[in-house]
């Protein structure tokens, strides 16, 4: 029996030639001292929610969003991180209309520069034909940043939409942690 528990200790040890790593947070909390608590919202941390609706009328009053127009959502606030986004639109704009999600030019929480990222937490939402839904994925490149002054959200229009359409509505959802 002794040797058989010695054969399987073989596939189930920690020891096989892998190794194992820790996380920065994991390193901190259990296995360097002094023993550092995780930082503030990155266990346990509350996701918040910021929603916000926009009926795509240009100002001349017709349906025409310009390429390069922005729309401000909202603003991120202070020492938070975005962990997920969307953009929705209703209906389709015509044959052309696409719309992506970032935020203006920042300071992380030690000073260092955020970059604006027009695209930073969504990628394009193209609803030239059809309604369409966009959520961040690997591309979205602020996902994770924690931006340590209060921060503008802002939705582009990538492609300018069609002047036919003028009552499309474009919704934005931001999930946050703040700390």
């Amino acid at each position: 029996m002794k040797s058989f528990i010695k054969f399987l200790s073989m596939f189930f040890a920690d020891n096989r030639g892998m190794t194992s790593y820790e996380g920065d947070n994991y390193a901190g909390a259990y296995s360097t001292e002094p023993l550092q608590k995780y930082p503030p919202g990155e266990l346990g941390g509350e996701v918040k929610a910021m929603f916000e609706r926009f009926t795509l009328v240009a100002a001349d009053g017709t349906g025409a969003i310009a390429q390069n127009d922005t729309i401000k959502v909202g603003k991120l606030p202070k020492n938070s991180f975005v962990v997920d986004a969307m953009l929705r639109i209703n209906k389709s704009l015509g044959a052309t209309g696409q719309f992506i999600l970032g935020h203006g030019a920042s300071t992380d929480e030690d000073g260092n520069t955020i970059n604006a990222d027009t695209d930073g937490f969504c990628p394009a939402c193209d609803a030239g034909g059809q309604a369409a839904l966009s959520r961040s994925d690997s591309t979205s490149l602020s996902l994770g940043k924690r931006f340590g002054e209060e921060e503008d959200i802002i939705v582009t229009c990538s492609e300018a939409t069609d002047a036919s359409v003028d009552d499309g509505v474009l919704e934005v959802a931001v999930f946050y942690v703040n700390k």
